[in-house]
């Protein structure tokens, strides 16, 4: 437990990336206002930056923060194959810790057009759970904290306890929709 994600010197040697489809998506820290963040820069493309984690089951709550430069507005497909792409995720991956056809996982996203609160099945893989925590681009270009009770939300997406918590991926996508996005990442703290 603890802070997974202040990218402080160190980082690359506990993130990985994982190329999902497309091009590769360029993950770097930056300073702004004097503290180290993760940006994710995506063009047609798709790459987790995945960290691998032993949690304790204790381990119920993940906070973070993030903000997009623009969401991707107008892509009324977010549910559809062809539009499964979100300008910032960040999963939970239950289980051996990568993302694969077998992932059972919670995917928290900045939606282009969702409603915010809604929750369905992945397009992709349908033992992820895609929950929406904020949607279009209102508040583009500002931090967003965000807190969840994982445990929570995986028996309500899974109707069952969840297992161990095997990673916590990073993902800015854009290969389906071959458009652009950038996002940040902050502060990303389980407890």
């Amino acid at each position: 437990m603890g802070v997974l994600g202040g990218f402080e010197p160190g980082w690359r040697d506990v993130w990985e990336l994982q190329q999902l489809g497309g091009a590769e998506t360029f993950y770097r820290v930056v300073e702004e206002a004097g503290d180290r963040v993760l940006r994710a820069d995506a063009d047609a493309s798709a790459t987790a930056f995945l960290r691998r984690v032993e949690l304790p089951r204790v381990a119920t709550r993940i906070s973070w923060r993030w903000k997009v430069a623009a969401s991707l507005s107008g892509n009324t497909e977010e549910r559809q194959r062809a539009g499964d792409d979100y300008a910032a995720r960040l999963f939970v991956i239950f289980g051996e810790g990568e993302l694969s056809a077998d992932t059972r996982a919670l995917c928290y996203v900045w939606a282009g057009a969702g409603a915010v609160g809604s929750s369905y099945r992945s397009p992709v893989v349908d033992s992820v759970m895609t929950m929406v925590l904020q949607s279009g681009d209102e508040l583009a270009g500002a931090w967003v904290e965000q807190s969840r009770d994982f445990a929570a939300d995986y028996r309500r997406a899974f109707g069952r306890e969840p297992g161990r918590v095997g990673a916590i991926a990073l993902l800015v996508d854009t290969d389906d929709t071959g458009r652009r996005a950038t996002a940040w990442y902050d502060d990303i703290i389980v407890r």
